[in-house]
């Protein structure tokens, strides 16, 4: 590389307003302190979806950028393969594709974690609120949830697993109100589909008259900021993003200032379960407790 040459590193996601993004950025600033690499930024949330699939064709082909890391959008083995032809070192945050480095958190173990704290307090009507079933991190947590069942000796009944076609709020609530009409509502929710999906679910739960977590028990994933100051504080699984986007970042930028110096590889995450107080013993559980 020339001497005082900049090379770009692009952060191709949906929209830089989404919460999960916002909170990735300060691992990529810490790998480019120090860096020649300046960071540009490219969203896609005003394009239809084949339009963002020729948009990504074309930064590879172009070779618009001289590095990316790709946050919070589908990507997939071909359009990476574009990429690696093109020698552009890429990134996957919170996905796991071959070929390229990535990053994500341990799934299957944050929703096992997240499923036997539920169980571990008594529950026994269980509803998952899932995600796209194309994405990979909700068939992976979904395999968690159904793993601390198995253990428990219990299976999901017919209409316990809601799946939502995105990760969104709006969805979410729409989720809660189909929950509260099933026969026999639950009593704890896991929302895989991750805090904001929450968010629809917690006000669709008390426009039902819900008290949280008196009639009802929720527990989020991703572990976003805003969680601890939800009413109440919500119970969720944390992804360690900041670390997460800060090796990757590195990784990246060290493929892209040492051309094969290491081979693209990926990292599992511990996942945390943060305990707040969006969860507890179900009512009868309660009433036994209290006499």
């Amino acid at each position: 590389m020339a001497s005082g040459e900049i090379k770009t590193l692009g952060l191709l996601t949906d929209s830089f307003n989404a919460v999960f993004v916002r909170e990735v950025l300060p691992g990529l600033e810490a790998a480019l302190a120090g860096k020649p690499v300046r960071l540009e930024q490219i969203e896609m949330q005003e394009l239809s979806a084949p339009e963002k699939n020729r948009h990504i064709e074309r930064l590879a082909l172009e070779r618009a950028v001289d590095a990316l890391i790709v946050c919070h959008l589908p990507f997939n083995s071909r359009q990476a393969a574009l990429f690696v032809e093109s020698r552009i070192p890429v990134g996957y945050l919170a996905g796991r594709l071959e070929g390229v480095d990535w990053c994500m958190v341990d799934e299957i173990q944050g929703a096992y974690e997240a499923t036997r704290h539920l169980l571990a307090m008594g529950h026994k009507r269980l509803a998952l609120v899932s995600g796209p079933p194309v994405a990979l991190e909700s068939r992976l947590r979904e395999d968690g949830f159904l793993r601390a069942l198995k253990e428990a000796g219990m299976s999901p009944e017919r209409g316990s697993n809601i799946k939502i076609v995105n990760f969104s709020e709006n969805e979410g609530y729409e989720a809660g109100h189909l929950l509260m009409q099933m026969p026999e509502a639950p009593t704890g929710v896991f929302c895989s589909a991750g805090d904001l999906t929450c968010l629809g679910l917690m006000a669709a739960f008390k426009e039902w008259g819900l008290r949280l977590p008196r009639d009802l028990s929720i527990v989020g994933y991703d572990g976003l900021a805003f969680t601890e100051h939800l009413d109440p504080p919500l119970t969720t699984v944390k992804q360690p993003l900041v670390q997460m986007a800060q090796v990757l970042a590195e990784r990246v930028i060290q493929r892209l200032l040492e051309p094969g110096s290491q081979a693209p590889r990926g990292e599992l995450f511990e996942p945390r379960l943060i305990v707040r107080h969006s969860t507890a013993y179900p009512m009868d559980r309660q009433s036994k407790a209290s006499v």
